[in-house]
């Protein structure tokens, strides 16, 4: 096991070969910030090709604790623990997590943009904003996916589709969420297929023109400017 422990972080950028990062520990990490110039990620891979298997994020005082841009990325049996702001932003890039948990989130857990993310057999507690976040024409495919305790479970923004099949949220304010926020984008789609709900304040806010398909059934798409009904402190805090 190699532990990376307080510092400025990690930034891997175009490297000539593919990046394996096995058996390693980020701990306590800062997103670098030098003469000017600076990151939102603890670790940050750009226009890479990455794999990151049995390896964890711990304690990370930064914006993000793992930033994948323009890169190709496996995850696999891996842990994001207590992360000051978002576990995972993945933005412009292709990937899959797999048997891995993301606990204690300061905002988002999976945040993409611009993304194709396959997540499977993935637990997501306790998260202060959302669960999972797909927005830019992103397009996220779930297999068994557990979200527990957080503010809002699946949020699909911007011409975006999610789809998950066997999902269970437990404990949050908000269980699913469609809408615009862009208007150089359309609207957004959910799928979501052997899904249980418990102890969901608001099953769902869904946009006019969104789509939210729960176990077959369309939901009534009948919200104006969900936006504002988020970011208007509706159910606590919140986060662009």
């Amino acid at each position: 096991v190699v532990e990376a422990a307080g510092g400025q972080g990690v930034f891997v950028l175009e490297p000539e070969s593919p990046s394996l990062v096995e058996h390693v520990r980020f701990v306590g990490l800062r997103a670098p910030n030098r003469k000017g110039w600076g990151l939102t990620g603890a670790v940050t891979f750009y226009g890479s090709t990455v794999e990151i298997a049995s390896s964890e994020f711990v304690d990370n005082d930064s914006e993000d604790a793992l930033n994948l841009i323009n890169s190709e990325f496996e995850i696999r049996d891996s842990l994001f623990l207590n992360t000051r702001s978002d576990s995972l932003d993945s933005d412009f890039s292709n990937g899959t997590i797999s048997n891995s948990r993301f606990s204690k989130a300061g905002n988002d857990a999976v945040d993409v943009s611009g993304t194709e993310l396959t997540l499977n057999d993935v637990t997501i507690n306790d998260f202060g904003d959302k669960g999972i976040s797909a927005g830019e024409d992103s397009r996220i495919h779930g297999r068994n996916v557990q979200l527990l305790d957080g503010a809002v479970a699946v949020a699909s923004k911007d011409s975006s589709t999610i789809s998950i099949d066997g999902l269970f949220i437990n404990g949050s304010r908000v269980g699913f969420t469609a809408y615009r926020k862009k208007p150089e984008f359309t609207h957004a789609r959910i799928f979501a297929n052997k899904a249980v709900l418990e102890a969901i304040e608001v099953p769902h806010l869904i946009e006019k023109n969104s789509q939210l398909q729960l176990n077959g059934e369309d939901v009534i798409a009948d919200q104006v400017d969900v936006e504002s009904v988020m970011y208007g402190g509706f159910y606590g805090k919140a986060s662009r």
